[in-house]
């Protein structure tokens, strides 16, 4: 499902960075929802497939791992 965009252009979605915009004005909180998402991904999959499909150093996606409890050992479980 796709966002509509401006008049006239329905068939194109909606930017990024416009439905920020209308969600700010809303008072949704974007931000913490983010970050929740990739905790939840982070919590679920190993580290290296987080990397890998989020496009962020296995470095980064280590640590979250870390911060929501996921040990780095469990990736061979699933290869």
């Amino acid at each position: 499902m796709a966002f509509p965009g401006r008049h006239g252009r329905q068939t194109r979605p909606l930017h990024a960075t416009s439905l920020g915009t209308r969600l700010f004005a809303l008072d949704v909180p974007t931000h913490s929802h983010r970050q929740a998402a990739l905790a939840h991904l982070a919590a679920t999959m190993p580290a290296a497939i987080v990397a890998d499909l989020l496009n962020v150093s296995i470095r980064t996606a280590t640590r979250w791992a870390a911060i929501t409890g996921r040990p780095w050992a469990d990736y061979t479980a699933y290869r």
